[in-house]
């Protein structure tokens, strides 16, 4: 591929924003990263375990002016996924995030590790008892409406 004379290609790799350092499966993945300026603005992409991340879980966010008189622009991509079980590698616990910024034939790239959440006796026992709580709750409530309805 040629590579346009007035192109001004990143000098940093992406940066990488949002990612705790763990989560639990059923909870929600958010993250965005964002290019150093270049011309033309990178094309970005997520991959999860090494597999690039399906469109839905994807936003664009695009900037409507250049940062420089270079024309140089900054691209920034969402990423956004419920975590499984399958996203945790089996036997380190652990789900890598890298993002990439493409300008012409250059790749730069960021990763991020996170690891699973361990569910110890103590958060075991709160959200048992969270999960018990509601369903007394909702109990209640359908007696108050069986109570009301039959009046």
């Amino acid at each position: 591929m040629a590579v346009d004379p007035n192109s001004r290609l990143p000098n940093e790799d992406p940066k990488i924003e949002g990612v705790q350092a763990s989560y639990s499966v059923g909870s929600y993945v958010t993250a965005n990263c964002t290019s150093s300026p270049s011309y033309p603005p990178a094309r970005m992409d997520w991959f999860i375990n090494g597999v690039k991340a399906q469109q839905w879980f994807l936003d664009y966010y695009y900037s409507d002016k250049p940062i420089s008189d270079l024309n140089l622009e900054s691209r920034t991509i969402g990423l956004k996924f419920q975590a499984d079980s399958s996203h945790f590698h089996q036997n380190e616990g652990y789900l890598s995030l890298v993002c990439l910024a493409t300008v012409a034939d250059l790749t730069r790239t960021s990763e991020n590790k996170a690891y699973l959440t361990r569910l110890t006796k103590e958060k075991f026992a709160q959200q048992f008892t969270n999960y018990h709580g509601r369903i007394k709750a909702e109990f209640l409530l359908l007696v108050v409406l069986v109570v009301v309805i039959h009046l």
